[in-house]
């Protein structure tokens, strides 16, 4: 342990002298999460600056260390104990080494997921040890060491993690699979079964939820019930696969983060469930600090307590692709957003009405005064539809998604409401043009029906039953079909067919895109490598999903797969779509220009769908557009007639392909061929079919 006051003040100092200059070179975005060992000086520097509470004596080996790992600048801090230090004969308790630097410290690299892949907004599977070997700065060898339990921190989403080590050093570990109860620790916390039913549970939470040894075996929704008949959480975290709320407990609040843990074919196996309990930390009012609003704890208390009235609404608003903007642009950005928002959403606010922020991203509005708040909303929906911000240099286009419930004729409980305007909000996000949706009863079962689609497609990727078929794509100057478009199709025996649009949105939401890309790139290429050994001239349109073309390593992964069916990359054209644009711009085109000078073609698919913006033409290196079927559909009107002609025009200055989606009848064809629109593709030539 370090017990000396000047190499505590030394260390402190460290910290804050490199946290600082991080926070400067990377504009004040300061991302960090940590494995914490024992609760040495360090450790209590840190916590104190997080406001973290709580000490877990689980490891007595006086052979430790620390590591912290600063996500913004890639940096890694190591500090080790004085134990440990004189035991091996290291150079010193501290090194800072950049991720790299840290990965060839490893005896085998790919350990280096056990640290890197732990995100900010991802909780690492709880209680389970991992093993690796390390070469300290100074130590001949490797030394042996276990990282082992995970556990969410109150303030942020920092991690921490206990390393022993040697495995034979621990034999005092407290969190064991075989105990039911666990000791030891001030969290709540609660273990489930994949069905969520309670299988470990903390003493602290036995004791502030009055719970009991009988509890085990119990649904964790039966405890953890948000004062509602059923929680809208439960279906939110199987759904998405994290949540996080507040509960009143008797005299107690809990903030709860609650997230499944996932087996290696990507099925929940667990859930866990982590309070702390943050009386302390309420203000009288309950008031959101950066809102101003009532906190999700003040809003819900006030709806279970609404009595005697005759109607009311419950209005459920969410930022769009909030995570992704906290990924890309940080905390600081991402909090401005909400402050605009918040300035915006306040404009409701009149007699009859209280605004509470119920999620990072998520508002609640709770009106006796319905149809004038409704139009109010609607007005600011519709101000902030695809509204773009300037922030600190950054530009970020925003959308909302709103959905409502209504009281007494959706629920006799104006909190229930709150569940209900939630899966009424989901519906929004699917109903093109629409600024708020309200709770049709049944929304319920449609999300049912997608946790049934969600299993059922992690077993078919799993088994390799997703297919693709191909589209053909026309010239009609020479009656040749020049490009050819990959798609995929699921059908499923229980389910029959799942539209590809449904699916791949599943996919996103259960984190399982990664892998169901990697297939269907696979099974692209490998039809086609059959279809270009008969046509030579033809180029495989292939779709790439946002998810997909932000992977840093995408350009390498994608040329070892072309070379390893034979194929040349430029037979191979990556259709990006409108909407990856909104998650970064900045990465997207260096993405792009990385792939271009793979040798790999770029389309810009479902032109004027989203994004819609002519200055992605300007500072994007693209070979062909795909104008989105939207314009097709309703080509006989003067003004598409017109924005096809701009497009064209943009394509040919540029010597550019121009690709028109969506053609299905003889008179769309017509008026398309009359504007100079020789690449067509649609039904009216070809439908989707399985080629090989």
């Amino acid at each position: 342990m370090i017990r000396n006051h000047h190499t505590v003040l030394y260390v402190s100092m460290l910290l804050l002298i490199t946290i600082s200059i991080m926070f400067l070179l990377n504009e004040g975005s300061l991302t960090s999460y940590a494995f914490y060992i024992l609760p040495m000086p360090f450790t209590r520097f840190y916590k104190e600056e997080h406001s973290i509470e709580g000490e877990y004596q689980l490891i007595h080996s006086p052979y430790h260390c620390q590591i912290i790992f600063i996500q913004a600048s890639e940096k890694v801090l190591i500090e080790c104990s004085d134990a440990l230090v004189a035991k091996y004969n290291l150079d010193d308790h501290v090194f800072i080494v950049s991720e790299t630097e840290f990965q060839n410290l490893l005896d085998n690299k790919e350990d280096i997921a056990m640290f890197k892949h732990i995100h900010l907004d991802d909780m690492v599977e709880m209680f389970k040890e991992r093993k690796f070997k390390i070469s300290l700065p100074g130590q001949q060898g490797y030394l042996s060491m276990v990282q082992t339990g995970v556990f969410p921190l109150k303030k942020g989403h920092a991690f921490k993690a206990y390393v022993s080590s040697k495995a034979t050093e621990m034999p005092n570990i407290v969190l064991k699979e075989e105990e039911t109860v666990y000791e030891h620790t001030k969290d709540l916390i609660i273990k489930t079964n994949r069905d969520g039913f309670i299988t470990h549970v903390s003493n602290q939470a036995m004791m502030v939820l009055g719970l009991s040894h009988n509890h085990i075996n119990e649904h964790i929704k039966n405890i953890i019930n948000q004062q509602q008949d059923t929680p809208v959480w439960y279906d939110d975290v199987l759904s998405e696969g994290k949540v996080e709320f507040e509960t009143n407990h008797g005299s107690h609040v809990v903030r709860w983060h609650i997230e499944c843990v996932y087996d290696d074919q990507h099925h929940v196996q667990s859930l866990i469930a982590v309070g702390h309990v943050i009386d302390q930390q309420l203000s009288v009012t309950h008031d959101d600090k950066t809102t101003g609003f009532l906190n999700q704890t003040g809003i819900m208390a006030l709806l279970e307590q609404t009595q005697d009235i005759k109607h009311a609404h419950v209005y459920y608003i969410k930022v769009a692709n909030f995570e992704h903007i906290i990924d890309v642009y940080g905390l600081l950005v991402s909090q401005k957003i909400i402050e605009n928002v918040a300035k915006e959403i306040k404009k409701c606010q009149s007699h009859g009405v209280e605004i509470g922020r119920y999620l990072d991203d998520a508002f609640l509005i709770y009106s006796t005064t319905p149809e004038i708040t409704k139009q109010t909303l609607m007005s600011i929906c519709h101000n902030l539809s695809k509204k773009t911000y300037q922030i600190d240099e950054i530009t970020i286009q925003i959308d909302l998604h709103a959905g409502y419930a209504v009281y007494p004729e959706h629920s006799s409980r104006v909190a229930h409401l709150v569940s209900l305007a939630s899966l009424a909000m989901k519906a929004n996000k699917h109903e093109a043009g629409a600024l708020l949706t309200a709770y049709q009863p049944k929304m319920g079962a449609k999300l049912k029906h997608d946790l049934l689609i969600s299993d059922r497609l992690k077993k078919a990727i799993d088994e390799d039953d997703i297919d693709v078929h191909f589209q053909n794509i026309y010239d009609l100057d020479d009656n040749k079909v020049n490009y050819v478009e990959a798609l995929a199709r699921w059908e499923d025996p229980y389910i029959g067919q799942v539209n590809p649009e449904v699916f791949l949105n599943i996919a996103v939401k259960n984190k399982i895109i990664d892998k169901l890309d990697q297939a269907l790139i696979h099974k692209s290429l490998a039809y086609f490598k059959v279809l270009h050994q008969k046509s030579p001239q033809l180029i495989l349109s292939l779709n790439l999903t946002p998810q997909t073309i932000m992977k840093h390593d995408i350009g390498t992964f994608l040329v070892e797969q072309v070379h390893a069916y034979a194929l040349n990359p430029a037979s191979v054209c990556l259709e990006i779509s409108e909407k990856t644009f909104v998650l970064n711009t900045d990465v997207c085109r260096s993405q792009i220009r990385m792939l271009k000078q793979a040798g790999f073609m770029i389309a810009l698919d479902d032109f004027g769908k989203d994004y819609s913006s002519l200055a992605v033409l300007e500072s994007v290196d693209f070979d062909v557009i795909k104008l989105d079927g939207l314009f097709t559909k309703n080509i006989q009107l003067e003004k598409n007639q017109e924005i096809v002609k701009m497009v064209k025009k943009i394509t040919e200055l540029s010597d550019k392909d121009l690709i028109i989606e969506g053609v299905e009848t003889k008179k769309q064809r017509d008026i398309l061929s009359k504007l100079g629109c020789k690449h067509q593709q649609g039904f009216l030539f070809h439908k989707p079919e399985k080629m090989v």
